[in-house]
């Protein structure tokens, strides 16, 4: 994963990862600390993450048929 791709996922994951965050916490602090640190660990684990790169992303929704 580049910097370029990281900063593009973090970008699009951001808000969602903060409603999550308010949701979870019912605090804005305690949620964009756990964002941040979701995020890190993702910049952290993107080499391990970019070998991976064939498989779908997570939450993606399969176009095979049942």
């Amino acid at each position: 994963m580049t910097t370029q791709e990281y900063e593009e996922i973090a970008h699009r994951m951001r808000p969602r990862l903060m409603q999550l965050g308010r949701s979870f916490f019912h605090d804005e602090e305690l949620a964009e600390d756990a964002v941040q640190e979701a995020l890190l660990k993702l910049w952290l684990l993107r080499e391990r993450l970019g070998a991976r790169s064939s498989s779908p992303p997570l939450g993606a929704q399969s176009s095979s048929p049942a």
